[in-house]
């Protein structure tokens, strides 16, 4: 073999002259390059430098376009393995801003039911023992870990996670909770919260355990108790004849996702803007969004015209006139949001002698055509309903109200009313002070004052005159309403009940509850009701609630005492920087910010070797 290649290099530098000394040094040494091949036969760097020099012009395109090929290929794997392996995911980054009308003055979750500026800070300065989920529509473990509910339905014991922390750094044990709660049992702090733990035995276990004991089972107890704690170390040394001046109801020290930061006081002495920060001992899921400001107005026209300039990113209500001045602004998104609540027109029969009559309360009912009200008042912005249970799922065999113009005239002419050829209205002979006198068929509904009442209202006056029938309305403001209730000072009222995430519907049908602090606005008084909810309510099994309920429906459809009209929709506005929202249905407006924990503003990428 070595011959062989001797002969060959000897035939090679006989046919070609080298003119140069230095291209005769360099062919001797290529030649001897060739010649020390390694006994491995795996070729030395050196050697494989000098392969092109062996190779045809198409053995080397052969060559560069396998070696293309490969390269390619390992390009095509390397960016296909990149974006298979990165993933976008929210960053710990950004602020929030949200203008809400009104301004805060308890933001303690012993008084903050009654204002929703106030229970907006609460749901994020706040945490309790159990929260309210958004998504899953339930109530999910907040403070507590797990909690059991005995056989016999009277005894619900919570376990409490490890490591929870108030703000300030002080560890948050059983001894809060039990604080909490008999602060608010107190007469002179007058929460609202106290009246759920009336007759309930607390005991605590350990540091991190609290039994309840009731009375009787009560299926709602576990809606009831997603409060805010408060810390003992805290608010223990305050005076409680002042309780209510407290400073830390506007500094407030919780355990939730945010805490306190910043706030801004104008020279009046309003506090003009929060700002709010995570809360880096939260014990769940840290949120995305970094900080929070919620600037506070005073009225709608200077926070719509804040929120098309910008100059916040989001509004957490926007009344229905004015939804149309941001219909064409791009920059924002809307969340329909329905809550537990429902809009009805509730009968005084007290008030009016008239109402007592079945066929007037039913004429009235099937002489209002519910959908077309919601479409030319309400922009189609409601949900039609027939019942006061509206509840997914727990609405059973409902049947829809006729609507019927000549049934109600009909029903009116059965209750003897009559009216001639030239009357507006129809007119019954009645006996006043043993004086007959004919007395036209009306009423009265009274309603808060707003021009969404005004325009129901309007719209249900000219319903009602078709049938004959007079109406006079009665708007007052938000100040007066409450005594108008109280002491049942209308004939008919136009209002709305939130019942909550339990559909115990016993607050506001049950007589017991028709007294001048009850919610029976209609004041209904039935025996069998009575029992119903009574039983209902007494029981955890789903079943045989929705069967306690379902008869209850039934009977109040019969006896209508109310008409129950619509449940409204509301848009919560927000800027699509803001990603990660959402929201569908929620028990309170404070409730949207229910799982904020999963907003975010802006990403980062993230390798996964998965």
């Amino acid at each position: 073999m070595k011959n062989r290649i001797n002969n060959i290099w000897d035939k090679l530098s006989g046919k070609f002259s080298f003119k140069k000394k230095n291209s005769i040094l360099q062919g001797t040494l290529d030649k001897k390059l060739v010649f020390n091949l390694s006994k491995s036969y795996i070729p030395s760097p050196k050697q494989l430098k000098k392969i092109p020099q062996f190779l045809s012009v198409k053995e080397k395109r052969i060559i560069q376009t396998l070696v293309t090929v490969i390269f390619l290929c390992f390009c095509f794997w390397g960016v296909n393995f990149y974006f298979t392996h990165i993933k976008i995911v929210p960053k710990i980054a950004g602020n929030y801003t949200e203008g809400v009308v009104g301004s805060p003055q308890y933001i303690n979750p012993l008084f903050s039911l009654d204002n929703d500026v106030d229970s907006d800070l609460v749901k994020l300065i706040f945490s309790g023992l159990l929260k309210y989920n958004s998504e899953t529509k339930e109530l999910d473990p907040d403070l507590c870990k797990s909690y059991e509910i005995s056989e016999d339905q009277k005894t619900y014991t919570f376990y409490l996670r490890d490591n929870l922390f108030w703000h300030d750094g002080e560890s948050l044990t059983v001894d809060d909770i039990i604080f909490t709660i008999e602060l608010a049992k107190l007469e002179k702090v007058k929460s609202q919260i106290g009246e759920i733990f009336r007759g309930v035995i607390i005991e605590k276990i350990n540091d991190s355990t609290i039994k309840f004991t009731l009375n009787e089972p009560f299926a709602p107890f576990l809606s009831m108790i997603d409060f805010g704690i408060l810390p003992k170390h805290i608010w223990e040394d305050v005076n409680l004849n002042n309780i209510n001046l407290a400073e830390y109801n506007l500094k407030p020290i919780g355990s939730g996702p945010y805490k306190i930061k910043t706030r801004t006081i104008d020279t009046a002495g309003n506090i003009k803007s929060y700002v709010l920060t995570i809360n880096d001992k939260y014990y769940k899921n840290t949120p995305f969004v970094e900080t929070l400001t919620f600037n506070f107005y005073s009225g709608y026209n200077e926070a719509v015209e804040a929120l098309k300039t910008r100059s916040i990113e989001g509004l957490s209500f926007i009344p229905l006139a004015m939804e149309e001045e941001l219909a064409e602004r791009e920059h924002l998104q809307y969340f329909p949001l329905v809550m537990p609540q429902y809009m009805g027109i509730f009968f005084n029969q007290e008030k009016q002698e008239f109402l007592k009559d079945k066929n007037i309360r039913e004429a009235l009912t099937i002489a209002i055509p519910k959908q077309e009200l919601v479409n030319n008042v309400l922009n189609s912005k409601a949900n039609i309903i027939e019942g006061p249970i509206i509840k997914e799922n727990w609405i059973i065999n409902s049947t829809s109200t006729e609507f019927n113009i000549n049934k109600s005239k009909e029903l009116i002419e059965k209750s003897k009313f009559e009216k001639g050829e030239d009357d507006e209205f129809y007119k019954k002979e009645v006996t006043v002070d043993d004086e007959k006198q004919e007395k036209e068929l009306s009423i009265s509904i009274t309603a808060v004052n707003s021009l969404k009442n005004s325009k129901i209202l309007e719209q249900i006056k000219e319903y009602w005159k078709q049938i004959g029938v007079k109406t006079e309305i009665n708007l007052v403001e938000v100040s007066e309403i409450k005594n108008h209730i109280e002491e049942r000072n209308y004939e008919a009222l136009l209002y709305g009940e939130i019942t909550g995430l339990d559909p115990d519907p016993y607050p506001f049908w049950h007589s017991l509850q028709n007294q001048k602090l009850g919610l029976n606005l209609a004041g209904f008084s039935n025996k069998e009701v009575d029992e119903l909810l009574e039983e209902a309510r007494a029981t955890n099994d789903e079943e045989i609630r929705k069967e306690k309920y379902q008869k209850f429906q039934e009977i109040i459809q019969e006896e209508k005492p109310a008409i129950f009209l619509y449940q409204p929709i509301y848009n919560y506005t927000i800027d699509k920087n803001i990603k990660g929202v959402k929201i569908s249905t929620i028990i309170n407006p404070s409730d949207r910010f229910a799982n904020i924990n999963k907003w975010y503003i802006k990403t980062k990428k993230e390798f996964n070797w998965k």
